[in-house]
């Protein structure tokens, strides 16, 4: 009678045993299951823009490859934008296109020395929010890379009137954004009344910096001596901090429209070194643009990024 009562215990806790742990396997997977779902509405609900911009840029430069002189110019920038942002993650994807005219800056040599540069460039970012400054700055870090192709013609040097330069760079990049507000405010100018409603603002500073380069010239940028031809014959390298250096800097203002959209003004230098020990290649570069940025799912619940920020 005793080993019967025993067997029976034995099987209701095996039986008890099993089903918890079912329970415990589903309880699991329920979890599992709800923070997939919570990260998928979080991604989804994250607010994303394209940007439109046109600007004007000023530019110095000098390729010793086909002349040792200081070439000056402006010209025109346009290209197209897609970012996505929320508190915790920055992601920018970047289109650019920069055409100018430079010219020798030499005032006694003018006649022919017009040359047209055409650079076209390819930018990734992805930043993470790593702190909150005094509540009111707020500070991401992440990685950067930049694909940027410079063609410059200028038929006056023959054989080398032609010339480009590829770099394709990844580095880190440093962004501070500080969020603040227009409040509403009534006022007369003339005989005009003016109602001003809230407006949200954030003043943006990035800084980035590679760490490698791969570095594309054509074959004869590697010739050290012209008198018989001899150097280097290198198409491409891969170069580090200190041979090829390209300090990338940004100042931006986004304003925050009525219907969600965006309009951001920005200034960007950058200045580009590189030095293999022969021919180097030296430039700076001002960009002033004014974009027009769009907000793509004004459906979702989600509030403008600028205004959240503002008012957590």
């Amino acid at each position: 009678m005793k080993i019967k009562i025993l067997i029976i215990l034995i099987v209701i806790g095996s039986f008890l045993s099993v089903n918890a742990q079912s329970h415990k396997v589903d309880s699991v997977k329920i979890a599992k299951k709800k923070a997939k779902q919570l990260k998928k509405a979080s991604r989804k609900a994250r607010n994303r823009y394209i940007l439109v911009n046109f600007g004007l840029n000023i530019s110095k430069m000098k390729d010793q490859t086909v002349s040792p002189l200081l070439y000056k110019g402006s010209g025109i920038n346009y290209g197209v934008s897609y970012f996505r942002l929320d508190k915790k993650k920055v992601n920018f994807y970047d289109f650019n296109i920069n055409n100018s005219t430079l010219n020798i800056s030499n005032s006694d040599i003018t006649q022919g020395s017009d040359s047209r540069l055409f650079k076209t460039y390819l930018n990734i970012y992805s930043l993470y929010g790593i702190a909150n400054i005094h509540n009111k700055i707020f500070l991401y870090f992440g990685w950067h890379f930049k694909n940027s192709f410079i063609s410059y013609v200028n038929p006056k040097y023959m054989n080398s009137g032609y010339i480009f330069s590829g770099f394709s760079e990844s580095g880190g990049t440093v962004r501070f954004d500080l969020p603040f507000s227009w409040k509403s405010k009534k006022s007369k100018f003339l005989f005009f009344n003016i109602n001003r409603k809230d407006r949200q603002l954030r003043l943006s500073f990035m800084l980035g910096l590679p760490l490698f380069t791969h570095i594309l010239r054509p074959q004869y940028a590697g010739i050290d001596n012209f008198v018989d031809g001899k150097g280097q014959a290198i198409t491409h390298e891969v170069a580090f901090v200190g041979k090829y250096i390209n300090f990338d800097s940004k100042i931006e203002l986004l304003y925050e429209l009525g219907n969600y959209n965006l309009l951001k003004l920005s200034y960007n230098w950058d200045f580009l070194h590189y030095d293999p020990g022969y021919n180097k290649i030296q430039a700076a570069n001002h960009y002033f643009n004014i974009s027009f940025v769009f907000k793509l799912n004004k459906h979702q619940k989600s509030i403008n990024y600028v205004k959240e920020v503002n008012n957590d």
